[in-house]
């Protein structure tokens, strides 16, 4: 029998093989490689997956695509936390 921790690591597990896919184009469906969107959504989900440095890289490439205006801010706030952590 498969204890809950070992689920909740195989899960785990499969989310950092998502962003790492996202992150490197290996999908579809979210934009080129370069594109803003991708690098928004990799950029948040390294951030909650704790890959600070990954976040950091895709969120300013994000911010300064200039394609997010009205989350300018809050991604401003975002680089700042980072920084400094």
């Amino acid at each position: 029998m498969v204890s809950y921790t070992e689920k909740a690591r195989e899960r785990a597990m499969k989310v950092e093989e998502v962003i790492l896919r996202v992150a490197s184009g290996g999908t579809s469906g979210f934009g080129t490689k370069t594109s803003p969107n991708r690098h928004f959504m990799t950029g948040y989900v390294a951030k909650s997956l704790g890959k600070t440095q990954l976040a950091f890289e895709h969120i300013q490439k994000a911010l300064l695509s200039g394609c997010f205006k009205k989350l300018e801010p809050q991604m401003r706030t975002v680089l700042d936390q980072i920084n400094r952590a």
